[in-house]
């Protein structure tokens, strides 16, 4: 078990943060921003924690929000934000990926690149049955449009792509390429190449439990004092899945396809222009 214990010199006698973050589906979460955004947060907080992972082989994005919403085993998680997220956590309101998960490409079988050619509209799409994981917030998206959506576990639907079971996985453009990477175990999959989905400042936040307001002040606290100092940037900016984004992703030639977010809450709207980046692209299509 991976396990970090940090006394920053700044601290003095403050209170440890206990801070036991998810591991889904197998996943080497280290691997993720959000995990070296968590990291930074802390070490910006000048406050002293413990961090360890919680890894559950059976644990699915809902299972990990009940055990967040009872205060154990996780003391923090990250995942898509919603209004009711909102209300049942506490949110540390700084989009992670500066809303780029909100851009979404589609995994796809590699023989099937046709079929996406001839979408044009978001309505061409909804003769075509989308993947995702139980309990991502991208559900209610995608069916809100009127889209087809099968649920299953994540490990699962790199398969289901390959084998034509659906049609396409939609994934954020800043994690694609790296779990493409990940499950080039699975033959036959590949990134299509011409469409990009755009959820309206649709992004990850860190949450905590309600009653847990040391922790969540003490992440919002650090996540400001690395956009402050610049420290937030460089971290971002030097990720390989920003990196690779911005190199591979060819995200200003692609036909975007805006797709309503009616999970977003009236303060996430409100939060300041410096949080959110807005790639260049070519022609909305909707």
């Amino acid at each position: 078990m991976l396990l970090l214990l940090l006394f920053p010199a700044s601290a003095g006698a403050a209170e440890r943060l206990d801070v036991v973050y998810p591991v889904l589906d197998g996943r080497d979460v280290t691997r993720q921003l959000q995990f070296s955004l968590l990291r930074l947060a802390l070490e910006k907080s000048g406050q002293p924690y413990v961090i360890r992972p919680y890894d559950s082989s059976s644990m699915t994005n809902a299972r990990m929000q009940e055990f967040l919403a009872d205060g154990q085993p996780l003391t923090v998680a990250w995942f898509g934000t919603s209004a009711d997220a909102e209300r049942r956590f506490l949110p540390v309101r700084i989009p992670l990926t500066r809303g780029l998960i909100g851009v979404r490409l589609l995994l796809i079988a590699k023989d099937r690149q046709a079929d996406f050619d001839r979408v044009r509209r978001l309505n061409d799409l909804s003769s075509l049955l989308a993947g995702q994981g139980f309990g991502w917030a991208d559900i209610e998206i995608l069916r809100h449009s009127g889209l087809q959506v099968s649920v299953a576990p994540m490990e699962n639907l790199f398969g289901l792509t390959a084998l034509k079971r659906i049609d396409y996985f939609p994934l954020g453009a800043n994690e694609i390429y790296d779990l493409l990477e990940q499950h080039r175990d699975v033959d036959g999959l590949a990134v299509e190449q011409d469409l990009a989905l755009h959820f309206f400042h649709f992004d990850m936040f860190f949450f905590v439990n309600r009653a847990n307001e040391a922790l969540g002040q003490a992440l919002q606290q650090g996540l400001e004092r690395a956009y402050a100092d610049g420290s937030f940037m460089t971290t971002f900016n030097a990720h390989p899945d920003i990196v690779a984004l911005r190199h591979v992703a060819n995200l200003e030639h692609r036909r975007w396809l805006e797709v309503p977010n009616p999970l977003l809450s009236a303060e996430t709207s409100a939060l300041p222009a410096r949080y959110w980046e807005e790639p260049s692209h070519g022609a909305n299509v909707d």
